[in-house]
């Protein structure tokens, strides 16, 4: 149904040989009691105004797809029992939604679950931990998701070790091949100190994160980086700005890290202990960020150590196709222009033409490399 149109009173009918319906600002509080909803494949009822889509359980075996995102009225996320082949449901900004309905433990083949700024949501139900298809799963902005009994006793070892092997489990869970995309909990939901010193633990208390992908600390006012995250051989991308550790854990042995981010991290000195090691990966960006890291500016090696790094990230993904080329960023400390860059220029131009007939016809050419400097926060 198509925006624009304006509807009094209630609904009392949808034709049950539906298959496909998308309704954006759907303007009732639920759906028919009366529709007949087992053909149903897909359900998109964006920004609507509903608050249940029905009091009863309805026959949902041909559902793949749930998207009632942006409802900020949805009070209850639908009883999903009869929906086993449902693989996708977005719930993002469902501000008044509290819980989630356990039954979505029996969802076998959901790969995508998105909680994104469900700032009343308050818990997840332990039928979670049978979700072993589940791909990708956001919790990013849900303030008040371990304000609940679990984190109120996070000092217990019982309580924390349940909680930690919810977030473990979840989002790597070792036995299922198809977890590609895992996430770790959003961490702008550790500001307080009993959920910072709960990292490690995290981290540490489930074997199955030794799958993890992709790891995101970022500005979780960390005083000492967590040791563990070197044990993480899977690990690919690492997120750690704006955290206020000394010290960087031991990366040398992660083999498979593509993407590091240390930005506004003020004294990290062991930065030499970085890996030299990249395999090929299929992702399109790669990237060293240091910005804003007055320690490492002094440091002869950074810049040399950086340039290296992309280096083999590009000789690495060009191995794995032809026609790909990757994209490389690297933002570090200095004031000059490393040497070995062969055409170099002053200009306040925000363009640059290349010449490329010189490369035109050589195999062994790669890409381009362009650096430039520039001064932030100076009016």
């Amino acid at each position: 149904m198509s925006k624009g149109y304006h509807f009094s009173g209630s609904l009392s009918h949808l034709s049950n040989e539906l298959g496909y319906l998308t309704w954006k600002n759907y303007p009732f509080e639920c759906l028919p009691q009366s529709f007949q909803s087992h053909k149903l494949v897909e359900l998109k009822l964006r920004e609507s105004s509903i608050e249940r889509l029905w009091s009863d359980t309805k026959v949902l075996l041909n559902l793949k797809r749930l998207d009632l995102s942006y409802s900020k009225k949805l009070v209850e996320m639908p009883e999903v029992t009869e929906a086993l082949n449902l693989e996708v449901i977005d719930l993002e900004r469902c501000i008044q939604l509290r819980k989630l309905s356990p039954s979505i433990g029996l969802l076998g083949k959901l790969t995508i679950l998105n909680l994104k700024y469900c700032k009343n949501l308050v818990s997840l139900p332990n039928s979670m931990l049978d979700l072993n298809s589940l791909e990708y799963l956001s919790v990013s902005r849900c303030s008040n998701l371990f304000k609940n009994e679990l984190l109120g006793q996070a000092r217990n070892n019982e309580h924390l070790k349940k909680l930690c092997l919810v977030k473990g489990r979840i989002n790597s869970h070792s036995t299922s091949p198809s977890m590609k995309k895992m996430l770790l909990w959003t961490l702008d939901l550790l500001y307080s100190k009993a959920q910072r010193e709960s990292v490690n633990c995290l981290l540490s208390s489930s074997p199955t994160l030794s799958c993890l992908r992709e790891l995101d600390l970022g500005f979780c006012n960390l005083v000492k980086s967590p040791d563990v995250i070197g044990n993480l051989r899977c690990l690919e991308k690492l997120n750690l700005k704006g955290n206020n550790f000394v010290t960087l854990p031991n990366l040398k042995d992660l083999f498979r890290l593509y993407y590091l981010n240390l930005q506004h991290c003020r004294l990290p000195k062991n930065f030499e202990s970085f890996t030299d090691r990249i395999i090929e990966d299929d992702e399109h960006m790669a990237g060293l960020i240091i910005f804003n890291c007055p320690e490492i500016v002094e440091m002869e090696r950074c810049t040399n150590m950086s340039v290296s790094w992309m280096l083999q990230i590009v000789q690495a993904k060009c191995l794995t196709s032809n026609l790909f080329r990757p994209s490389v960023e690297s933002i570090i400390p200095g004031s000059e222009i490393p040497m070995w860059f062969n055409n170099q220029l002053v200009s306040i131009d925000n363009s640059i033409i290349i010449d490329a007939s010189p490369v035109m016809h050589d195999n062994n050419w790669v890409g381009v490399v362009c650096c430039a400097i520039f001064n932030a926060g100076v009016s």
